[in-house]
């Protein structure tokens, strides 16, 4: 079984919130295994990540 990672980003919160359920449903014949967040901010704005971890079934 291969491990695969998937990459969002964005400058809001309720963005990044969209994007990962979407691809959440994108992969859904997919075991989850982790979802990883961070976020920073520069001065100005924010900038979120997740690094979603699936396995293939």
């Amino acid at each position: 079984m291969d491990k695969y990672v998937r990459v969002v980003k964005s400058a809001r919160e309720k963005d990044l919130e969209d994007k990962i359920n979407n691809v959440l449903e994108e992969n859904s014949d997919s075991e989850l295994i982790d979802i990883k967040l961070t976020g920073s901010y520069n001065g100005n704005t924010g900038y979120y990540l997740a690094v979603i971890i699936f396995r293939n079934n």
